[in-house]
């Protein structure tokens, strides 16, 4: 099944109000995760209000891939404020980089690394 998603930028006033984002995918899991963040919130005060749904058939959709980067990094890392993102990115390289060490100690002390 292939599903629309779609981001409404809410702008500075109700006049700024427009969609700069829409694309298709094939993937339940990126569709299930749009359901779950109704907006991703900018710094300035703006938001990108998003919106799911399935593609009728034969349907076909002008693709404007406005903020593919910023969805992919704000559900990878499970965030929905653009302030916050960086800082999770740095929360996962920290981790990423212990990781190895961390399941060294865990095999040296015979206990399962959760």
């Amino acid at each position: 099944m292939r599903y629309v998603i779609e981001g409404e930028w809410s702008g500075y006033t109700s006049s700024q109000q427009r969609v700069c984002h829409r694309r298709v995918t094939e993937k339940q899991y990126v569709a299930d995760w749009i359901k779950e963040t109704p907006c991703i919130r900018f710094t300035d005060g703006t938001s990108l209000y998003l919106t799911v749904r399935p593609c009728t058939f034969r349907e076909k959709v002008k693709e404007i891939r406005g903020y593919d980067s910023l969805l992919d990094d704000c559900r990878y890392y499970k965030c929905n404020d653009v302030s916050k993102l960086a800082d999770a990115k740095k929360a996962r390289q920290c981790a990423d980089a212990f990781k190895p060490l961390a399941e060294v100690a865990a095999k040296k002390l015979g206990v399962p690394l959760s």
